[in-house]
């Protein structure tokens, strides 16, 4: 996760490796949870998502609730000698509250460790 703090923008992305961890109940509270972080404590205006194109399932399933697509960065990724698109999907703050009334997920409270805890770095984020 990378803070773009400047323009208000939190980029996402997980790459979980082995299929049989990719259970779509915990890949939805998981991501909903992060995103929800983002725009409700964080209050960042935008939520940038970054998929895979080997995983079709996900970039079929993000649509459905919500998520605009914005397009694809044609073999973005080398990932064991292979190229892959990279498809870039995200939300808004204006439109968080639509994507609530469509999605249920488990909610998790996150205590506010620090930014410096959740994302690794120094708070400081992106600026270009």
């Amino acid at each position: 996760m990378d803070w773009d703090r400047k323009n208000s923008v939190i980029h996402s992305g997980a790459y979980i490796a082995e299929k049989e961890a990719r259970d779509l109940g915990n890949i939805l509270d998981m991501n909903m949870n992060l995103w929800a972080y983002a725009l409700e404590k964080l209050r960042v205006n935008r939520v940038s998502i970054e998929i895979l194109g080997n995983n079709p399932g996900q970039i079929r399933w993000m649509p459905r609730f919500g998520a605009v697509k914005e397009g694809v960065l044609r073999q973005a990724v080398r990932k064991n000698e292979q190229y892959y698109d990279l498809h870039l999907f995200s939300f808004l703050a204006s439109e968080w509250q639509t994507v609530l009334e469509r999605v249920h997920f488990r909610r998790i409270e996150i205590e506010d460790p620090g930014f410096v805890d959740v994302c690794g770095g120094s708070g400081e984020g992106t600026t270009s």
